[in-house]
């Protein structure tokens, strides 16, 4: 049970240093670029599909396999798997024009601390997420959660302890 709650603070503490090796501007902008990355997809992919007749083309080499259901469906997610990666590249050409800024000796070491507590945050909600989706699939309350809570503090205060003798040593 305790390598169960080991690993949410392995994640935090991983994410935590991502963050601080990335920065706040770049770990913001990569957030921002999934994000557009996957709604830009899933917005064009219903332009591609309801105004093409390419698509039935595409969809046509799959149509063999199990039937026309799964042709149009692995045209679509083929499509959104592309358009997923060009916007990926492009937002990743804007993406290395903001280390300019990070390389300024003030704004770059505000900049990681920032990043690295960006990162946390970030880590934070995903981990309390999967926790919340797990209690709600499993049935259980969250305030079963809470009952866990003073072993998951005491493995974040190992963790912090960890995280400051590393700070120490890079100084």
């Amino acid at each position: 049970m305790e390598i169960l709650l080991l690993v949410p603070v392995i994640y935090l503490i991983i994410e935590t240093i991502l963050g601080y090796k990335r920065g706040l501007i770049k770990s913001v902008l990569l957030l921002i670029s999934w994000i557009v990355s996957f709604v830009g997809s899933a917005l064009l992919v219903r332009e591609f599909v309801t105004g093409s007749e390419k698509i039935s083309e595409f969809a046509a080499l799959f149509e063999g396999i199990t039937g026309p259901q799964f042709s149009n469906l692995a045209a679509c997610v083929f499509l959104f798997l592309l358009l997923v990666i060009f916007i990926k590249i492009f937002c990743h050409i804007i993406i290395r024009f903001s280390g300019v800024v990070s390389d300024i000796p003030v704004v770059g070491t505000l900049n990681k601390i920032l990043g690295a507590l960006f990162g946390f945050l970030k880590g934070g909600i995903l981990v309390f997420a999967v926790f919340l989706v797990y209690s709600v699939y499993n049935g259980m309350y969250l305030d079963l959660l809470w009952d866990k809570m003073p072993q998951v503090m005491q493995l974040i205060e190992q963790a912090k302890q960890y995280l400051e003798q590393l700070w120490s040593m890079a100084m």
